[in-house]
């Protein structure tokens, strides 16, 4: 081997390294486990918020904060536009995961803000759950919450 920047050695092979702790048994889900949890949702009412915790990772409080003009759709020419304007007759989609429902409204940090493509599974299950909110004719204000969050103030 040769060392970089004319280096005799490399200092870090005289290091015995410490062998560390064991780490935290995952908390994650198994491929089989999600699969059954989308599969026992699948006429749930959390449904989508299910599908879209799963397949995109957004946090618990990002997903209860999320409102129907945070979703976008590609639009040729256009670009992305709220479904609110132009419906969810496409085939792209995004949400804009930049409010959180914590105090104050921000999300855990601010790197955190970010704008997501989602997987057309998320897309197929959001356009359920609009339809499924026009059909039971909820309020004005409630019909913008996807998953009923109240947004809080400071």
């Amino acid at each position: 081997m040769v060392a970089p920047l004319g280096v005799g050695r490399n200092v870090a092979e005289l290091v015995t390294a410490p062998k560390g702790k064991t780490g935290h048994p995952s908390k994650a889900l198994t491929f089989a486990q999600a699969t059954a949890v989308l599969q026992a949702a699948e006429w749930s009412g959390l449904h989508a918020y299910i599908v879209l915790s799963l397949m995109t990772g957004v946090r618990t409080e990002e997903a209860r904060a999320l409102q129907w003009d945070h979703v976008v759709a590609w639009v040729t020419g256009k670009g992305w536009q709220p479904v609110t304007e132009v419906g969810f007759d496409h085939q792209r989609f995004a949400i804009y995961v930049w409010r959180a429902d914590r105090v104050g409204g921000d999300t855990k940090t601010p790197t955190s803000r970010r704008t997501l493509e989602v997987p057309a599974q998320v897309g197929t299950a959001l356009r359920r759950q609009h339809a499924r909110q026009a059909k039971q004719k909820l309020g004005a204000e409630a019909m913008n919450e996807i998953f009923g969050a109240k947004e809080r103030s400071a």
